[in-house]
């Protein structure tokens, strides 16, 4: 069976963890606060100086639990907000009483100035919903973080199911929908003209070949300290892995180190013209074919549809002017 740590094994962990120069911590999971020792490894790790954030789907966030988090409050609680109404959390979730739970949580919190930004992945439920889920965040004035690319578990991508992620074409869709809510117009007319300049290059951009190594701070500047004491360089990157139980997490720091070091990545992915409107992952590659080396072929659809659609823009005001 599957044996859950206890929060004195985590706060050790956090100690060691300050004793390498770790400085902020996420709490996430799962759901972070159905671990029994939550306020315990919460209050912990405080004590220890650590800059902290919640990621929480916030259910479980009362009255009491907003008073605990207002005492000494974290950098930030990122809220998953699944859908707007409770039929889409009922047929996402299983649960329908959790959207009001979620309602009720942001409000309980910014009451008590406690910062907060909403998390959405879209999927093949949610997306036709996703107007009605941002008016909800303009309503709170809540920043918005959005994933394009949902990872689904491993275990049914080995029974070829891919039950909830969105083609590429739906992924530029949301994007733009992103853009619309956290862009004002004039930043939406640079990007559109950046898109169309980074259209014109994006196939000769993309003939180059060889590999390079990562990029993003996985295995350089950050890790991920899973349920069962192991260690990954990212969140989605079960590779490379060390066991903290068994070698301490110095030791096994180093070899997450070491071993992400030895990585390499598409420069393809690098040297493209569109790159700065792509979600460039190494652990979308691994996702997608087991190996890091590949270029993730969806995300440069996605991306292509995406400059594609705001490229249109800078075409429709040309055609106006003239």
């Amino acid at each position: 069976g599957l044996s859950l740590l206890g929060g004195d094994q985590w706060l050790e962990f956090g100690r060691q963890a300050a004793g390498v120069g770790t400085l902020a911590i996420v709490l996430t999971g799962g759901e972070p606060m159905l671990h029994p020792d939550f306020k315990q490894i919460y209050t912990g790790l405080k004590r220890l100086g650590m800059i902290l954030t919640i990621n929480t789907n916030a259910t479980l966030i009362d009255e009491e639990m907003a008073d605990f988090l207002a005492a000494d409050p974290p950098r930030r609680v990122n809220v998953s907000l699944y859908g707007p109404n409770e039929d889409v959390y009922r047929r996402l979730c299983g649960n329908g009483a959790g959207f009001n739970k979620t309602i009720r949580a942001i409000e309980l919190m910014l009451e008590r100035n406690i910062p907060v930004k909403i998390n959405i992945v879209p999927n093949t439920i949610n997306f036709p919903y996703l107007d009605e889920m941002f008016a909800i965040c303009r309503k709170f004035s809540l920043a918005v973080e959005m994933t394009s690319y949902l990872y689904e578990p491993f275990r049914r991508l080995e029974k070829g199911q891919q039950l909830y992620r969105l083609s590429p074409e739906l992924m530029a869709q949301e994007n733009i929908k992103w853009d619309h809510y956290r862009y004002n117009e004039h930043e939406m007319a640079v990007r559109a003209i950046l898109c169309q300049q980074g259209l014109e290059q994006f196939e000769a951009s993309r003939q180059t070949t060889g590999t390079t190594g990562l990029r993003c701070r996985a295995g350089s500047s950050s890790f991920w300290l899973c349920w069962n004491g192991r260690m990954n360089a990212c969140v989605n990157m079960v590779q490379p892995q060390a066991d903290v139980m068994q070698m301490g997490f110095a030791a096994a720091w180093e070899l997450v180190k070491q071993e992400g070091k030895r990585i390499q990545v598409p420069v393809q992915c690098n040297t493209c013209s569109l790159r700065r409107f792509c979600l460039t992952c190494a652990a979308i590659g691994f996702h997608q074919y087991g190996v890091f080396e590949r270029v993730p072929e969806i995300m440069c659809a996605a991306t292509e549809h995406y400059a594609k659609s705001l490229a249109q823009m800078v075409k429709r005001v040309e055609k106006k002017e003239r």
